[in-house]
């Protein structure tokens, strides 16, 4: 079980790492401003997609492993990799990406609430991982009393 979060864990965070790095070098191309603004537009989305959908695959795989073990190491991974793409998403690359827009004049006037929201998400989900492992601590115990209690 633990091997598999470790799976789920560098492979997700291989594959967002990647990505980051394709979406930084999309913003180095300043041929055609505007393609380039939607092709990011579009990847900016799948990927505030799919680091939660992969957020909930870690922690879902956190609490099978806290069922056994009872560790939190497996749900601050889960916080820690969440947090990280997020802040790397909607404060440094989104930062970037302010910019490109101003530097194309495709700016309108309008400001960025991005890094804001990057922190809430990450404190949420900080948030959520803490109050998982608590729930499962909680059953862990539980569970384990009414085993003691069966067994006199």
């Amino acid at each position: 079980m633990k091997r598999w979060f470790f799976i789920l864990f560098f492979s997700f965070s291989g594959i967002f790492l990647l990505w980051d790095a394709y979406l930084y070098i999309l913003m180095l191309d300043h041929m055609d401003p505007l393609n380039t603004a939607d092709k990011l537009n579009t990847l900016f989305r799948y990927q505030r997609l799919f680091v939660p959908i992969s957020f909930l695959i870690l922690i879902v795989q956190s609490n099978r492993i806290a069922r056994q073990f009872r560790s939190a190491n497996y749900f601050m991974l889960s916080a820690l990799f969440f947090v990280f793409f997020t802040l790397a998403d909607y404060i440094a690359l989104g930062e970037i990406y302010w910019d490109y827009r101003q530097d194309h004049g495709m700016w309108q006037g309008e400001f960025s609430v991005l890094g804001f929201v990057g922190l809430v998400f990450s404190l949420l989900a900080v948030l959520l991982s803490w109050l998982n492992f608590v729930i499962a601590n909680f059953r862990g115990k539980r569970r384990n009393h009414a085993s003691l209690h069966d067994h006199h």
